[in-house]
C-alpha cells in the first residue's frame, strides 16, 4: 500500500514542521504577548497568534509521522501522543520564556532527534494500514485552509504573520494529500492527477496569505472543500463511491466546521491554556479562541465518515468469499 515515497515526505513534512514550530515558539511568541509587567493588563481577540499557528503546524507533524510510518496502527498512536506530547513542551517553553535562536535550533535539533531515533526502533514489523491513513489525511486537509486564515489583534498584522501563516497551511496542504495518496487502494494515474489538482488549488488559496492579510473567507472555505473532496475522491475504492466520499466531505465539512466553532467558543480550552503557559487572560469582551482544535475535531469526525464510505466500497466490489480487489480507477 506504501512504498519509501511516503517515508521521505512524511519525515521530511513532519521535521519541517517541528522547525517552523520552535521558531514560532522561540523567536514568535515573545513578540505577541503584552509587554511586562502585567499587572491589570489584558489581551484581545487574536493577540496569541502565535500559538495558534505552533498549535496548528503541530498537526502537520502528527499527519507527517503517520504517513512516515504507513499508518500502522500502534506506531500511529505514537504520532498521536508524540503531537500531545509537544502540546505541553510548548507550555513548558512558553511559560519559562525561553526565546533566541539558539534555542529554537536546540529544540528544533533535539525533537527532530527524538521523533526520528522513535521512527528507526519502531520500523520493525510496521503494519501499514489505511484508516490512520485517512484520519490525518482529513485532520490535515481540514485544518489547512484555517491556518491562512489566522490573524492578529493589531490594526496592521506583524511582518512574520503571513509567511508563517503560509508555510503552516502549505505543510498541511502536502500531508493531507500525499496521506490520500498513501491510502489510496492504488496509485493510479487518475487518481495522482485529483490529488495533485486538490493540492494546487488548496495551496494556491493558502499562497495569497503570504501576499494579501485579508483575503476573502470564501476563498479559503472553497480551497478547503477542494482538498477535502480530493482527498475522498483518492481514497475510496470503487467509481460510484468516489463522488459520495466527495460529496460527503464537502458537505460534512460546512457543517461541522461551524458547529464545532460554535461549540469550542463555549469551552475553556483557551483560557485554560493560557493560564498554564503563564500569560495575561483575553478580557471579557474578547474570545480566547483555538484554531487547531476546529480542524482536528471536524477532520476526525470526516475521516471517520470517509473511512467507513471507503471499507464499505471495498466491501461491495469483492464478490462473496474473495478477498476485495477493486477496479483500477
Amino acid at each position: 500500500m506504501t512504498y519509501r515515497w511516503n517515508v521521505v515526505v512524511g519525515l521530511g513534512a513532519a521535521g519541517a514542521a517541528v522547525v517552523v514550530w520552535a521558531s514560532n515558539l522561540t523567536l514568535l511568541q515573545r513578540h505577541t504577548e503584552p509587554a511586562k509587567p502585567w499587572h491589570d493588563v489584558w489581551a484581545q481577540n487574536n493577540t496569541y497568534w502565535a500559538r495558534d499557528l505552533r498549535w496548528t503546524v503541530l498537526v502537520a507533524v502528527v499527519a507527517g509521522l503517520v504517513l512516515a510510518v504507513g499508518g500502522d496502527r500502534w506506531r500511529s498512536l505514537g504520532a498521536v501522543l508524540a503531537g500531545c506530547a509537544l502540546v505541553g513542551v510548548d507550555l513548558v517553553a512558553d511559560r519559562s520564556d525561553l526565546a533566541g535562536p539558539l534555542a529554537a535550533g536546540l529544540l528544533s535539533a533535539a525533537v527532530c532527534a527524538v521523533l526520528l531515533g522513535a521512527w528507526l526502533v519502531t520500523r520493525t514489523g510496521t503494519r501499514p494500514h489505511p484508516v490512520p491513513l485517512i484520519l490525518a489525511a482529513s485532520v490535515a486537509a481540514a485544518t489547512a485552509p484555517m491556518a491562512a486564515t489566522i490573524g492578529s489583534s493589531a490594526e496592521v498584522d506583524p511582518v512574520a504573520l503571513a509567511p508563517a501563516a503560509f508555510v503552516t497551511g502549505m505543510l498541511l496542504v502536502v500531508t493531507a494529500a500525499a496521506g490520500g495518496l498513501a491510502a489510496a487502494p492504488r496509485r493510479s494515474p487518475n487518481r495522482i492527477i485529483v490529488a495533485g489538482a486538490a493540492a494546487v488549488v488548496t495551496g494556491s488559496a493558502v499562497a495569497l496569505r503570504a501576499f494579501d492579510t485579508e483575503p476573502p473567507t470564501v476563498v479559503y472555505v472553497a480551497a478547503g472543500c477542494a482538498l477535502l473532496a480530493g482527498v475522498g475522491a483518492v481514497v475510496c475504492p470503487w467509481r460510484p463511491g468516489m463522488a459520495v466520499a466527495a460529496v460527503t466531505m464537502v458537505v460534512g465539512q460546512l457543517v461541522l466546521v461551524l458547529a464545532v466553532a460554535l461549540a469550542t467558543i463555549r469551552w475553556p480550552l483557551g483560557p485554560a491554556f493560557t493560564r498554564i503557559a503563564g500569560n495575561p487572560a483575553v478580557n471579557a469582551a474578547d474570545t480566547d479562541f483555538l484554531t487547531a482544535p476546529v480542524g482536528v475535531l471536524s477532520g476526525l469526525v470526516l475521516g471517520v465518515l470517509l473511512a467507513a464510505i471507503s471499507r464499505s466500497g471495498r466491501t461491495a466490489v469483492a464478490p462473496p468469499g474473495a478477498t476485495p480487489e477493486p477496479a483500477p480507477v
